[in-house]
C-alpha cells in the first residue's frame, strides 16, 4: 500500500439517488451530453426505442458534423461509436489511442490504467 491517504468516497444518499433518477427520466439525453463522448450504448433505461435512439444519433451527428458507426459492444448492447464510419476505422482509432498511452509516462497514466495484479 502507498503512503498516500486513501480517499474515502461518500456513499450516495437516498435523496441524491432520487434526484439522479428524476433528472434521467425527465431530462433524458441531449445533444450537449454527447459532445464529449466517444461512444454511447443504447439501453431500455433511456426510455426510448432503439429506432428512436438511432434517429436521435443520426440527427445529432448531422447537426454537429460528426460521423458515427453503429455496432454491438462487448455486452451485446447496440452502441454508437462517434468519429468513425466502419469497424476498421474504429480499430484504427483504438490502435492510435493505445500508442498514445504507451508514450505517456507512468505518472501521466497511473490514474487511468487498471492496477497491476500481484501474483
Amino acid at each position: 500500500m502507498s503512503n498516500r491517504k486513501q480517499k474515502k468516497e461518500k456513499p450516495l444518499s437516498h435523496k441524491e439517488i432520487e434526484i439522479w433518477d428524476f433528472n434521467m427520466y425527465n431530462k433524458g439525453i441531449t445533444s450537449d451530453d454527447l459532445d464529449g463522448e466517444r461512444a454511447i450504448a443504447w439501453g431500455t433505461y433511456m426510455g426510448m426505442l432503439l429506432g428512436d435512439f438511432v434517429t436521435f444519433i443520426d440527427n445529432y451527428c448531422q447537426a454537429r458534423g460528426r460521423k458515427y458507426f453503429m455496432a454491438l459492444n462487448n455486452w451485446g448492447q447496440p452502441t454508437a461509436f462517434f468519429d468513425v464510419e466502419s469497424i476498421e476505422e474504429l480499430y484504427e482509432q483504438w490502435g492510435k489511442e493505445r500508442e498514445q498511452l504507451k508514450k505517456l509516462s507512468e505518472h501521466e497514466t497511473r490514474e487511468f490504467l487498471p492496477p497491476k495484479k500481484e501474483n
